[in-house]
């Protein structure tokens, strides 16, 4: 198992991630806990499965990054979205992204462009760097 910060959030919290195996993999998993600072079973599932893999070997032709807690700021308040009010879901470049919030409710805002908040490019670096098969969010 490796450590690493991967950046921080919007009010300055270390981003971390697990890596798990061999980073040139063909078979690469991200695992992405509490986009939404409302759902923090997540983050404490990814907690308890790290602590139940951590010391476990892992397949030689496995890659697995863990990020447990993608969204700490709003996990801190409670909020679904990030200390800019951002929807992470809904702030990644596509080319359906729109800058309205879904329904006209600010809890699902998208953010003043694609990829406008420090997590979510945080997420957008790691899709770039790896060719992950899998993601669990």
């Amino acid at each position: 198992m490796k450590e690493l910060i991967l950046g921080k959030s919007v009010k300055g919290v270390d981003i971390k991630a697990f890596y798990f195996g061999d980073e040139n993999a063909f078979n690469k998993t991200l695992v992405i806990g509490a986009i939404h600072g409302v759902e923090p079973q997540s983050k404490e599932f990814c907690d308890l499965y790290i602590d139940e893999i951590k010391d476990k070997s892992f397949p030689d032709d496995t890659f697995l990054c863990i990020i447990p807690g993608i969204n700490p700021d709003g996990l801190a308040s409670f909020t679904r979205g990030n200390a800019n009010g951002v929807d992470l879901n809904r702030n990644f470049p596509s080319t359906t992204w729109k800058s309205s919030p879904v329904s006209g409710n600010n809890a699902y805002h998208p953010g003043s462009k694609p990829a406008s908040e420090p997590e979510t490019q945080i997420i957008v670096n790691l899709l770039n760097k790896y060719n992950f098969k899998k993601i669990i969010t």
